[in-house]
């Protein structure tokens, strides 16, 4: 019988056949050694125990087909496992408690850079690992041995140099005791991913860099409306780090509306799904500072479409709400303005693909086109369609030059309308260049057809124009728009030729006047050469409407000044008049003037009165030597302390220069001077204001003169002036009474000799009496004119003109029996005189204005008052006898007369008490006259600056 075993063992997994083969091993042999024993006993008969051999060898071969079928399947085993292992694109490794490598797969091998296993005898595995991670791989290897499993990424260093990253996942190996032999771990190499993890790592980084640096507030909220990330201004806005706004709601950052309103725009954005784009004025709930932003909003969405937040980004457009209401409010201004422009100001646009508009124009467009505002906002054709057809093209040129090179746009065209009528317009615009690649000017366009019209009638009158410019003592030379000469006057010729010029080259005609300046930028004043270019080319460019300058210039006999002075040529040829004037002798005047500074200081310092200057605060800005020496108070104490200090009564003081403040002077102002030691000075005090150049008051300048000597002289004279007015009318009273004796006794003897008496008796009688009466009339004249100053009313404040009326009422008989006419014209302030003398000066002026005049002609007298420099000036104007000139000297003196008595009645006295009435009112008094026949003027000044302050 034969038995097959294969099927069975077949069936048999490897263990129970290794297990079968041991036992049916040991029961063989266990066997055959009793069968052996008991043969030698002799208990078994050898053929029993033959038959037992052959069962035992059967049984062997049986354990022996078993064993071999075993180890070829366990081989198989093994090497099947060795190939997955060899396969595996992971590293496969076992390592010992010491990190040495006992086994390690292909992969694991070309991980670490190694050739073969060979290479790894005595290698611990820990040694590759970088430094960073050493420690940490060594204690998941003894965690490993100690039972338990363990991942960990770390990096090594290859064999030959490579860094890679790896990712091990460990077990403990253990034996069939459980005992652990071994570390078995799979790594993989995730070098790359680690690579992909930074480089996504810094893009985020990047992404964040970039808008943390964006202006804009960038933020991300979650469907509850909460902060999932903010940019850096946001963070600033809130004054928080990121970690303190994610999570929170915008009721922690805002006031209570300004929530409410940020909620509702979240809400549409996240329930509804909108993308919105709105303002938001927001109120900070800190600060309460409140500001606009242009927000963006707009839905977060998943794959599927669902939304799980919102992005927005938000702009504060505060400054640009601000510009845009000033900007309303300049062109609500803008416009209030033009419509009282004479002339349309306006906006012209030219758009990229040529059409064009006025997106802005006055109401004068009505008048300039004929078209409104509205009618030409979008489309300009309307005004083009009225262009005279000759100015067209000029007008296209012009406007795509100034538009190529952006300069200003300055050009005279005419309009045609459909009833015939042309006018003229002058248009002048500056160009800008816009976003959008158009251009827009800022202009005005006036009509100028009156000019026009002026200019044709002028056009034909060259001569006359020649002839005017060369009546000029101006050197004087138009240039056109390139700067060449195209016209001259004699004047310039002269300068040319004085200046060494030939005769052919004195017109300078066609020369280019700015090359002229160029090429003497290197010469003498050439910096003046360079300014005087600079300055044409800029008027000549219409940047600037004028230009002048002042310049040195040598001549082959002297040194002069020049002003020259540049405007634009009138009209539409383009170009400019120069002008040069001689100012050498204002140039001189001006050098005298520093000179006479100079000197005059030194005057100053020289002077012996004290002089003091005062600035507006009444404080003393500088003082000279006699202010020293009158105070006792040297110059630097004396600068800078109130002037008033000085004074005996400084309230008195301080309203010196408060007079000066409020009227410019003051004169003979009374004030006492302390000194330190306690002497007082009696001094006059005349002050002056001085200014800047825009008559700014800077200060006062005040002048005092020491009074003490003359107050002693005043009061001998007023001691002596008493005794003459007693001497005077004790002489005058004494005189005229042997005179009223004479004539008295003189008209008895006339009384009693009636009849007896021939015609030469009669007229020596005559001539006696009449001289009697002329020397009372004399004495009487010469008493008023020794009172005069010495015994008078006091001076109020009074009405001048109220002083003329009253002598006017005087004169009236006087002015009827002559048949005269009397005119008054003028102003007629308030003085303060004496009532007396003012109306006996007037009545003088006037009563000898009716005197002095042709039998056969009545007198014609004008009276003209006007205030001059602070005084006021009478003239008194007849048409009457005149006055011989070389008579002048002798009108104002005592007795002094021009016409014969048998003329003209008088003592003589009448003028010479003008002048002294006039002289005791601190004024002057004077009289013209062109001779004979020619009539005559006299006229007084009197001061009234007093007269605003006077009580």
């Amino acid at each position: 019988m034969k038995i097959n075993p294969l099927p069975l063992l077949q069936r048999m997994k490897v263990q129970q056949l290794w297990l079968f083969s041991v036992i049916l091993s040991v029961l063989l042999t266990e066997a055959v050694v009793a069968g052996m024993g008991l043969l030698l006993k002799g208990e078994v008969p050898p053929d029993y125990l033959l038959t037992g051999l052959v069962a035992s060898c059967f049984v062997a071969s049986l354990v022996v087909a078993m064993l071999g079928y075993f180890l070829e399947k366990l081989t198989e085993s093994q090497l099947q496992l060795y190939a997955i292992v060899e396969a595996e694109p992971e590293c496969v490794k076992l390592l010992a408690a010491d990190g040495t490598v006992l086994q390690m797969n292909r992969a694991g091998l070309n991980m670490i850079e190694a050739d073969s296993l060979d290479q790894l005898v005595g290698l611990h595995v820990q040694e590759l690992v970088t430094q960073e991670y050493r420690d940490a791989f060594i204690a998941l290897t003894k965690r490993v041995f100690e039972g338990e499993s363990g991942i960990l990424e770390f990096e090594i260093l290859g064999l030959k140099g490579a860094h890679r990253w790896l990712d091990i996942h460990a077990v403990p190996l253990r034996d069939s005791h459980g005992h652990i032999t071994a570390l078995l771990a799979v790594t993989r190499d995730i070098t790359e991913r680690k690579i992909a993890e930074n480089v996504l790592r810094e893009s985020e980084y990047k992404f964040a860099t970039v808008l943390d640096s964006v202006e804009a507030f960038i933020y991300i909220k979650d469907c509850k409306y909460r902060y999932l990330y903010a940019n850096q201004p946001v963070r600033e806005l809130f004054g928080n780090r990121l970690e303190d706004i994610i999570g929170k709601s915008d009721d922690v950052f805002f006031d209570q509306a300004t929530t409410e309103k940020l909620y509702e725009n979240d809400r549409r954005v996240i329930e509804l799904g909108e993308r919105i784009a709105t303002e938001e004025i927001n109120t900070d709930k800190d600060s309460g500072i409140t500001k606009t932003y242009l927000s963006v909003k707009q839905p977060l969405r998943r794959e599927d479409g669902t939304i799980y937040g919102l992005c927005g980004i938000s702009t504060d457009i505060t400054d640009r709400k601000q510009m845009d209401e000033a900007r309303e409010e300049a062109l609500n201004r803008l416009q209030k303005i033009a419509s009282r422009v004479p002339g349309v100001v306006y906006q012209y646009r030219l758009r990229p693909d040529g059409s064009s508009c006025f997106p802005f124009a006055s109401e004068a467009i009505k008048e300039i086109y004929r078209v409104s505002p509205e009618e030409v906002i979008d489309d300009a054709s309307k005004v083009f369609a009225i262009l005279h057809p000759d100015d067209i093209e000029g007008i296209a040129s012009t406007i795509q030059t100034s538009e190529l090179d952006l300069t200003p746009w300055r050009h005279e065209y005419r309009v045609k309308f459909d009833d015939g009528t042309v006018r003229w317009l002058f248009g002048n615009a500056l160009p800008q260049r816009e976003t959008d690649g158009s251009t827009l000017w800022h202009g005005f366009i006036t009509d100028i057809t009156e000019r026009k019209q002026m200019e044709e009638k002028l056009r034909d009158s060259d001569g006359l124009n020649a002839s005017i410019l060369n009546s000029l003592t101006s050197h004087i030379a138009v240039l056109d728009a390139q700067g060449v000469i195209v016209a001259v006057n004699n004047a310039w010729r002269r300068f040319a030729k004085d200046n060494g010029l030939s005769e052919s080259s004195q017109n300078m005609l066609g020369v280019n006047y700015l090359e002229v300046c160029k090429n003497a930028f290197n010469q003498p004043y050439g910096n003046e050469a360079n300014a005087a270019q600079e300055g044409i080319a800029a008027v000549l460019a219409g940047e600037r409407e004028i230009f002048h300058l002042e310049y040195p210039c040598h001549s082959p006999a002297q040194q002069r000044w020049f002003q020259m002075n540049v405007s634009p040529l009138q009209g539409s040829r383009r170009g400019v008049v120069i002008s040069h004037e001689n100012i050498t002798e204002r140039k001189k005047a001006e050098e005298a003037t520093q000179a006479a500074s100079q000197y005059a200081r030194s005057l100053i310092e020289a002077s012996l009165d004290p002089l003091v200057t005062i600035s507006t605060e009444g404080k003393i800005t500088d003082v000279n030597t006699a202010t020293e020496q009158v105070t006792g108070v040297d110059r630097d104490s004396l600068i800078g302390s109130d002037f008033a200090d000085y004074f005996t009564d400084p309230e008195n003081a301080r309203e010196v220069y408060r007079q000066v403040f409020s009227q410019d002077f003051v004169f003979d102002y009374p004030l006492a001077i302390r000194h330190v030691s306690g002497q007082v000075t009696d001094v006059l005090y005349n002050a002056s204001a001085y200014h800047d150049g825009k008559g700014k008051v800077l200060g006062v300048f005040a002048a005092a003169r020491d009074i003490t000597e003359f107050k002693q002289i005043e009061a001998e004279l007023t001691r002596s002036n008493a005794e003459l007015e007693q001497f005077a009318y004790a002489v005058s009273h004494d005189m005229r009474q042997p005179l009223r004796m004479v004539t008295s006794y003189l008209s008895l003897i006339e009384n009693a000799l009636t009849g007896q008496l021939n015609e030469e008796t009669q007229q020596f009688l005559d001539f006696a009496v009449n001289g009697a009466k002329r020397m009372d009339a004399m004495i009487l004249s010469l008493l008023d004119y020794s009172r005069i100053g010495r015994v008078f009313e006091a001076k109020t404040r009074l009405s001048s003109k109220a002083s003329l009326d009253e002598a006017l009422a005087f004169l009236s008989p006087e002015l009827s029996a002559c048949g005269g006419e009397i005119k008054v014209t003028g102003e007629w302030p308030e003085l303060v005189a004496s009532r007396d003398e003012l109306t006996r000066l007037l009545q003088n002026l006037i009563g000898n204005a009716l005197k002095y005049h042709e039998e056969n002609q009545p007198p014609q007298v004008h009276i003209h008052g006007a205030v001059r420099g602070g005084a006021l000036r009478v003239e008194v104007r007849d048409h009457g006898i005149g006055i011989e000139p070389k008579q002048m000297d002798r009108l104002f003196k005592v007795f002094s007369r021009l016409q014969a008595r048998s003329r003209f009645e008088g003592t003589g006295v009448g003028l010479a008490l003008c002048r002294k009435i006039v002289e005791h009112h601190g004024g002057d008094i004077g009289a013209e006259s062109a001779g004979e026949g020619q009539g005559s003027m006299f006229w007084f000044e009197l001061s009234v600056v007093d007269a605003a302050n006077a009580e």
